[in-house]
């Protein structure tokens, strides 16, 4: 049956609904939306989009996603000025199939990660602005697959919930 369950973050209280092994995460809503920011990075000018989903996002939609070198392109926009000084979470889309594959380059950790529900629900965002999509988008992370729901600026997070980790805290 589901449950549902609430844990504290850094910006509040989170709400979410387990149902079988799907977690649906409500969000809250996104704000600061910015189309189409050109950013100079080695001699050449990267468009982008930012958003705040509850952490800064620059959303980057590109070609090759396989080939891409997230770590270097991720730490060059996540240090730019433009976002000084608390730095931005970096994510590059590509639209196939009616998929939205997605890597991050995630600041603090200051590498790629193996997948990013802020970043999710980012690319989301910029992709139903940008005409890709309206209320659903299915998106492939390294991690596996999530899918983002948006209702007008709220946003849910859905994906397979697995233990991977059992510890006891003393």
């Amino acid at each position: 049956g589901k449950s549902e369950i609430e844990f504290l973050t850094d910006v509040g209280i989170i709400r979410a609904e387990v149902d079988g092994d799907t977690v649906t995460v409500d969000m809250g809503s996104y704000s600061d939306l910015k189309m189409n920011i050109e950013i100079p990075v080695d001699g050449d000018l990267l468009k982008g989009h930012f958003v705040n989903t509850g952490v800064p996002h620059f959303v980057v939609e590109v070609d090759d996603l396989e080939d891409l070198d997230v770590v270097f392109l991720g730490r060059k926009i996540r240090f730019h000025q433009l976002f000084s000084p608390s730095g931005t979470n970096v994510d590059f889309f590509k639209v196939e199939d009616g998929f939205f594959s997605m890597r991050t380059y995630e600041r603090g950790v200051e590498d790629e990660t193996l997948a990013c529900g802020t970043g999710a629900c980012a690319v989301s965002v910029v992709s139903r602005e940008l005409g890709y999509g309206e209320k659903l988008f299915p998106i492939k992370v390294k991690g596996g697959e999530l899918e983002v729901e948006l209702d007008g600026s709220f946003m849910r997070l859905r994906g397979e919930a697995r233990i991977v980790y059992k510890g006891v805290l003393f």
